[in-house]
């Protein structure tokens, strides 16, 4: 804050000499061929050109100030929420390491989902592969006689006005081993009632 009040300061100051330049210019060449009467109108005017150059002087380091001060509050609200979130995902990522549950979050509007760790150590399979689609490729890897109920479960779930899922299903890991999962899923939907 101190350095940007100076930067303020500086370029008042640098106003201010601008104003002086100007008012003496105008004075000595552009208006020399004036007629004034005697000292005073020309001491009027410059005294008028000094209480002019004073309140505009003032005006904008009230305005320059208030936009600083503005973007100085705005940075710290920013600093501050960016330091919370920080707080918030290690808090998460705590969370997550502390269960050996396989937590998941799709984004359907995007087509993109995040795992923790626990899917590649429990399935074999990266976080990021797997991603449900149109076809629901991920099906494809769960038991034979399971595909087929969950894949309705999963159409009935997301074009209906659910946001709750529970089911249960066997899985194929990558070294070909059949596991048992019970999938809890809460499902969000916009504002008109479509999954995201």
């Amino acid at each position: 804050v101190m350095r940007s009040k100076q930067s303020i300061l500086l370029y008042i100051l640098l106003y201010i000499i601008a104003s002086l330049l100007w008012f003496y210019i105008s004075d000595s060449f552009l208006f020399s061929g004036e007629q004034r009467t005697a000292g005073t109108t020309h001491v009027f005017i410059r005294i008028e050109d000094l209480l002019f150059i004073l309140f505009t002087s003032i005006c904008l380091y009230y305005f320059f100030y208030r936009e600083q001060m503005r973007d100085a509050a705005q940075r710290k609200l920013i600093e501050t929420t960016q330091e919370s979130n920080r707080i918030h995902l290690d808090r998460f990522h705590a969370v997550t390491s502390a269960t050996n549950d396989i937590l998941w979050d799709w984004d359907i509007v995007n087509n993109t989902i995040w795992r923790n760790e626990n899917y590649e150590k429990l399935t074999g399979y990266a976080p990021d592969e797997h991603v449900p689609s149109e076809t629901y490729n991920w099906i494809d890897y769960l038991h034979k006689d399971d595909r087929e109920c969950i894949r309705q479960l999963l159409q009935n779930a997301l074009s209906g006005l659910q946001t709750y899922l529970e089911c249960e299903y066997r899985m194929m890991t990558k070294d070909s081993r059949m596991i048992h999962i019970r999938d809890r899923s809460y499902i969000y939907r916009d504002a008109s009632d479509k999954a995201v």
